[in-house]
């Protein structure tokens, strides 16, 4: 009999939906753990999902983590992150949940946020070849910000999608920061005419990766990356920077489900 895997999503949302499909469609039960106000939600519906329990608050899982009654009885179990505020609270606490699962993210503690600093990314990946548009730390550069840019949230999961703004003007950005936006940063904008992001699984920190194919944005929508989306295999044109990606990641020592945005 196949072991039941714990899949943890961050709320109700697709990609904690998929994963789970994904592992039942193989024979996989899954325990699903999900943060949030809502103790029954679409996710939790999953004809797959054996057990469900609704966490108010990520700050309760490490704690659910350690007190919650084993499977077996000397055997670690397997949890997969279908959240980035999941695999960083892992992470914080991981030196006292490994020794029960198998935990996605990083094998160092509290490496993690630093490795979802998107600046840090960036950084990573142009030792690694890949060029990324020009980044400007806010407020301390902000007068060396050149137009069109962007601005993100260092880390995606301490930010909202209000942090993601295109500005054209001096003018604009200004405004924007007498609101005292904190933890953002600036990128030159690029009006770009394809979005594709690599989708895949990294295994035991990087010694083996697999990036079966590709999703593209067909039309962008100003709430969401994922609404029309078009998935399918690689082909060669993406080889070179398929091979680059696959070095920051190794790099990061990182393990767990990934999407690489190129």
């Amino acid at each position: 009999m196949k072991p039941r895997i714990l899949v943890i999503g961050g709320g109700n949302h697709h990609n904690a939906l998929g994963v789970i499909r994904a592992l039942g469609e193989r024979g996989y039960a899954v325990e699903l753990i999900t943060i949030g106000s809502l103790a029954k939600n679409y996710v939790s519906s999953s004809k797959y999902v054996t057990i469900h329990h609704a966490l108010l608050d990520i700050k309760e899982l490490s704690a659910y983590l350690l007190y919650r009654k084993p499977q077996a009885e000397n055997s670690k179990e397997v949890i997969i992150s279908c959240a980035d505020s999941v695999t960083e609270h892992l992470n914080a606490y991981l030196n006292r949940l490994e020794s029960r699962y198998y935990i996605p993210g990083v094998p160092n503690q509290g490496v993690m946020l630093k490795i979802m600093d998107k600046t840090f990314m960036a950084t990573t990946a142009d030792k690694c070849g890949i060029c990324s548009p020009s980044i400007w730390c806010l407020p301390s550069q902000i007068h060396d910000v050149t137009f069109p840019c962007i601005t993100k949230s260092r880390i995606s999961s301490h930010g909202k999608k209000s942090d993601i703004v295109v500005f054209n003007s001096r003018t604009e950005l200004d405004a924007f920061f007498q609101k005292s936006q904190a933890g953002v940063f600036a990128q030159a904008y690029i009006n770009k005419k394809e979005e594709v992001q690599l989708i895949g699984c990294s295994l035991h920190s990087g010694e083996e990766i697999i990036i079966p194919g590709i999703s593209k944005v067909m039309r962008s929508q100003p709430n969401t990356n994922t609404g029309f989306l078009e998935y399918g295999p690689l082909d060669e044109f993406y080889e070179d920077v398929v091979s680059k990606a696959k070095q920051v990641i190794r790099d990061f020592k990182y393990s767990g489900l990934f999407s690489f945005e190129i």
